[in-house]
C-alpha cells in the first residue's frame, strides 16, 4: 500500500492509505493504522475506509486514481468491503 498526505479543509491533514486486505484482516489492519498514526504523528483517524478492490477508479493505464477516489469517497459513492 502507499499513503499520500494531502491538504484538507479545516484543520488538519487528510491521509489515505491504500493496500489490499482481506476481510478476516480488517479488524487488525484498522487497529494497526490507528496505533501507528498515534504513535508517529499524535494523530487519531477520524475515519478508515475498506472498499473492494474492483472498485477502486483507476486511470487507463492500470494505475489507482487518487483524485478519482478521493472524490468517490467523500460523496459516498466508493462502495465499502465490510
Amino acid at each position: 500500500g502507499g499513503g499520500l498526505p494531502e491538504p484538507a479543509p479545516g484543520p488538519g491533514t487528510r491521509a489515505v492509505v491504500m493496500g489490499v486486505v482481506g476481510p478476516m484482516a480488517q479488524h487488525a489492519v484498522m487497529r494497526a493504522i490507528q496505533q501507528a498514526l498515534r504513535d508517529r504523528f499524535g494523530l487519531l483517524a477520524a475515519r478508515i475506509h475498506f472498499a473492494p478492490v474492483a472498485a477502486i477508479p483507476r486511470t487507463s493505464t492500470g494505475k489507482v486514481s487518487r483524485a478519482r477516489c478521493r472524490l468517490a469517497l467523500l460523496a459516498g459513492d466508493l462502495p465499502s468491503a465490510v
